[in-house]
Protein backbone atom coordinates (compact mmCIF):
# COMPACT_ATOMS: atom_id res chain seq x y z
CA UNK A 1 0.00 0.00 0.00
CA UNK A 2 1.39 3.43 -0.75
CA UNK A 3 1.78 6.10 1.19
CA UNK A 4 2.32 9.70 0.87
CA UNK A 5 6.00 10.98 1.99
CA UNK A 6 6.02 14.55 3.44
CA UNK A 7 9.47 14.76 1.89
CA UNK A 8 11.25 14.14 4.93
CA UNK A 9 10.58 10.34 5.55
CA UNK A 10 10.62 7.17 3.75
CA UNK A 11 7.91 4.79 3.35
CA UNK A 12 8.59 1.41 2.44
CA UNK A 13 6.14 -0.90 0.69
CA UNK A 14 7.35 -4.64 2.32
CA UNK A 15 5.59 -6.40 -0.81
CA UNK A 16 7.12 -3.99 -3.58
CA UNK A 17 10.72 -4.25 -1.70
CA UNK A 18 10.43 -7.86 -1.67
CA UNK A 19 9.44 -7.98 -5.24
CA UNK A 20 12.20 -6.06 -6.07
CA UNK A 21 14.71 -7.40 -4.23
CA UNK A 22 13.70 -11.11 -5.46
CA UNK A 23 14.24 -9.93 -9.05
CA UNK A 24 17.51 -8.65 -8.19
CA UNK A 25 18.49 -12.60 -5.95
CA UNK A 26 17.08 -14.00 -9.54
CA UNK A 27 19.08 -11.70 -12.09
CA UNK A 28 22.40 -12.35 -9.40
CA UNK A 29 21.75 -15.68 -9.61
CA UNK A 30 21.26 -16.07 -13.59
CA UNK A 31 24.35 -13.34 -13.90
CA UNK A 32 26.78 -16.00 -11.63
CA UNK A 33 25.93 -19.17 -13.47
CA UNK A 34 26.62 -16.81 -16.76
CA UNK A 35 29.94 -16.30 -15.62
CA UNK A 36 31.02 -19.67 -14.26
CA UNK A 37 29.40 -21.42 -17.07
CA UNK A 38 31.67 -18.94 -19.66
CA UNK A 39 34.89 -18.94 -17.68
CA UNK A 40 34.87 -22.96 -17.48
CA UNK A 41 34.51 -23.06 -21.54
CA UNK A 42 37.47 -20.32 -21.81
CA UNK A 43 39.68 -22.19 -19.09
CA UNK A 44 38.32 -25.62 -21.33
CA UNK A 45 39.47 -24.04 -24.91
CA UNK A 46 42.74 -22.77 -23.30
CA UNK A 47 43.67 -26.20 -21.96
CA UNK A 48 43.68 -27.02 -25.69
CA UNK A 49 46.55 -24.44 -26.11
CA UNK A 50 44.90 -23.66 -28.89
CA UNK A 51 47.88 -21.20 -29.79
CA UNK A 52 49.48 -24.36 -31.03
CA UNK A 53 52.91 -26.02 -30.61
CA UNK A 54 55.17 -24.17 -33.17
CA UNK A 55 57.40 -21.72 -32.54
CA UNK A 56 54.92 -19.08 -32.63
CA UNK A 57 52.23 -20.96 -30.29
CA UNK A 58 55.32 -21.58 -27.98
CA UNK A 59 56.60 -18.31 -27.89
CA UNK A 60 52.67 -17.13 -27.17
CA UNK A 61 52.85 -19.59 -24.08
CA UNK A 62 56.72 -19.14 -23.02
CA UNK A 63 55.83 -15.21 -22.74
CA UNK A 64 53.76 -16.24 -19.97
CA UNK A 65 51.51 -12.65 -20.72
CA UNK A 66 48.35 -14.60 -22.20
CA UNK A 67 48.04 -17.19 -19.52
CA UNK A 68 48.78 -14.33 -16.68
CA UNK A 69 46.10 -12.06 -18.37
CA UNK A 70 43.69 -14.50 -19.04
CA UNK A 71 43.39 -15.61 -15.50
CA UNK A 72 43.65 -11.50 -14.23
CA UNK A 73 40.42 -10.98 -16.15
CA UNK A 74 38.54 -13.83 -15.26
CA UNK A 75 39.74 -12.83 -11.60
CA UNK A 76 38.41 -9.45 -12.79
CA UNK A 77 34.42 -11.00 -13.56
CA UNK A 78 34.13 -12.96 -10.59
CA UNK A 79 34.87 -10.00 -8.63
CA UNK A 80 32.84 -7.42 -10.62
CA UNK A 81 29.86 -10.74 -10.51
CA UNK A 82 30.37 -10.75 -6.77
CA UNK A 83 29.81 -7.34 -5.94
CA UNK A 84 26.44 -7.38 -7.77
CA UNK A 85 25.64 -10.00 -5.45
CA UNK A 86 27.04 -7.93 -2.34
CA UNK A 87 24.75 -4.83 -3.37
CA UNK A 88 22.04 -7.24 -3.50
CA UNK A 89 22.59 -8.31 -0.12
CA UNK A 90 23.46 -4.85 1.22
CA UNK A 91 19.78 -3.75 -0.12
CA UNK A 92 18.06 -6.51 1.61
CA UNK A 93 19.91 -5.72 4.87
CA UNK A 94 18.95 -1.92 4.83
CA UNK A 95 15.18 -2.91 3.37
CA UNK A 96 15.06 -5.21 6.88
CA UNK A 97 16.61 -2.68 9.06
CA UNK A 98 14.50 0.06 7.93
CA UNK A 99 11.59 -1.96 8.49
CA UNK A 100 12.46 -3.41 11.82
CA UNK A 101 13.43 0.12 13.09
CA UNK A 102 9.68 1.43 12.08
CA UNK A 103 7.98 -1.45 13.81
CA UNK A 104 9.98 -0.54 17.03
CA UNK A 105 9.18 2.94 16.51
CA UNK A 106 5.38 2.34 16.48
CA UNK A 107 5.48 -0.16 19.27
CA UNK A 108 7.02 3.41 21.12
CA UNK A 109 4.71 4.89 19.98
CA UNK A 110 1.69 2.47 20.00
CA UNK A 111 0.68 3.36 23.89
CA UNK A 112 0.32 6.97 23.56
CA UNK A 113 -0.97 7.55 20.43
CA UNK A 114 -4.12 9.62 20.29
CA UNK A 115 -3.07 11.22 23.20
CA UNK A 116 -1.19 14.21 21.84
CA UNK A 117 -3.57 16.66 20.47
CA UNK A 118 -2.96 18.33 17.51
CA UNK A 119 -0.87 15.24 16.26
CA UNK A 120 -1.64 14.24 12.27
CA UNK A 121 -0.48 11.63 10.02
CA UNK A 122 2.91 12.57 9.07
CA UNK A 123 2.57 14.40 5.26
CA UNK A 124 -0.96 15.47 5.71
Amino acid sequence: MATTNSGNSVSIDPAQAEKGLSAWDAAESSLSRSVADRLAAIQGLEAGKPWGSDSGGQNFEGQGKYPESSRAVADAIREVSGRIGEQGRGARTAVARSLASDAEQAAEVAPVEGQVSGAGTPGS
